[in-house]
Protein backbone atom coordinates (compact mmCIF):
# COMPACT_ATOMS: atom_id res chain seq x y z
CA UNK A 1 0.00 0.00 0.00
CA UNK A 2 1.27 3.51 -1.10
CA UNK A 3 1.39 5.33 2.21
CA UNK A 4 0.88 8.44 0.63
CA UNK A 5 -2.88 7.96 -0.75
CA UNK A 6 -3.47 6.33 2.08
CA UNK A 7 -7.67 7.41 2.41
CA UNK A 8 -7.03 8.88 6.14
CA UNK A 9 -3.68 10.21 6.00
CA UNK A 10 -3.55 12.82 8.05
CA UNK A 11 -4.95 10.86 11.37
CA UNK A 12 -2.41 8.45 10.09
CA UNK A 13 0.19 10.36 9.79
CA UNK A 14 -0.26 11.86 13.25
CA UNK A 15 -0.72 8.28 14.86
CA UNK A 16 2.54 7.56 14.07
CA UNK A 17 4.28 10.51 14.36
CA UNK A 18 2.87 10.36 17.94
CA UNK A 19 3.64 7.00 18.66
CA UNK A 20 7.73 7.19 16.65
CA UNK A 21 7.67 10.15 19.35
CA UNK A 22 7.26 8.23 22.44
CA UNK A 23 9.31 5.56 21.11
CA UNK A 24 12.52 8.11 21.23
CA UNK A 25 11.63 9.50 24.16
CA UNK A 26 11.71 5.98 25.66
CA UNK A 27 14.68 5.20 24.16
CA UNK A 28 16.36 8.24 25.43
CA UNK A 29 15.19 7.46 28.73
CA UNK A 30 16.45 4.02 28.89
CA UNK A 31 20.08 5.47 27.02
CA UNK A 32 20.03 7.98 30.15
CA UNK A 33 18.87 4.80 32.22
CA UNK A 34 21.92 2.46 30.91
CA UNK A 35 24.56 5.98 31.14
CA UNK A 36 23.49 6.41 35.19
CA UNK A 37 22.35 9.87 34.43
CA UNK A 38 18.62 9.17 34.78
CA UNK A 39 16.85 11.38 37.56
CA UNK A 40 13.76 11.10 38.67
CA UNK A 41 11.19 13.07 40.08
CA UNK A 42 9.17 10.71 42.62
CA UNK A 43 5.65 12.37 43.48
CA UNK A 44 3.37 10.67 45.97
CA UNK A 45 0.26 8.63 44.19
CA UNK A 46 -2.71 7.02 45.59
CA UNK A 47 -2.15 3.16 44.48
CA UNK A 48 -5.71 1.85 44.95
CA UNK A 49 -7.39 5.11 43.64
CA UNK A 50 -5.65 4.18 40.38
CA UNK A 51 -6.13 1.19 40.25
CA UNK A 52 -9.99 1.90 40.72
CA UNK A 53 -9.73 4.54 38.11
CA UNK A 54 -8.27 1.86 35.70
CA UNK A 55 -11.49 -0.62 36.25
CA UNK A 56 -13.92 2.34 35.98
CA UNK A 57 -12.02 2.97 32.60
CA UNK A 58 -11.92 -0.77 31.17
CA UNK A 59 -15.66 -2.07 32.89
CA UNK A 60 -17.89 -1.00 29.53
CA UNK A 61 -14.75 -3.17 27.13
CA UNK A 62 -14.72 -6.21 29.56
CA UNK A 63 -18.64 -6.14 29.93
CA UNK A 64 -19.12 -5.88 26.01
CA UNK A 65 -16.90 -9.34 26.44
CA UNK A 66 -18.95 -10.78 29.03
CA UNK A 67 -15.80 -10.12 31.28
CA UNK A 68 -16.03 -8.80 34.92
CA UNK A 69 -13.16 -6.53 36.20
CA UNK A 70 -13.07 -6.55 40.27
CA UNK A 71 -10.20 -5.05 42.65
CA UNK A 72 -9.71 -6.61 45.57
CA UNK A 73 -7.41 -4.74 48.00
CA UNK A 74 -5.77 -7.15 50.99
CA UNK A 75 -5.59 -5.16 53.90
CA UNK A 76 -1.38 -4.78 53.86
CA UNK A 77 -1.97 -3.09 50.52
CA UNK A 78 0.13 0.20 50.53
CA UNK A 79 -2.22 2.77 49.59
CA UNK A 80 0.45 5.52 48.67
CA UNK A 81 3.90 5.22 46.56
CA UNK A 82 6.13 7.54 45.14
CA UNK A 83 6.75 7.24 40.90
CA UNK A 84 7.65 9.19 38.11
CA UNK A 85 4.98 11.30 36.72
CA UNK A 86 4.15 10.58 32.89
CA UNK A 87 4.78 6.39 33.78
CA UNK A 88 1.20 5.66 33.09
CA UNK A 89 1.20 6.95 30.19
CA UNK A 90 0.09 3.86 27.85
Amino acid sequence: MDLLTHSGEPEFCLRTESLLTRLVDDLRTLALADAGQLSLDLQPVDLIAIAQGSIEQFTPQAEARQVKLQFDSPGHCRQSSQIQPGLGRY
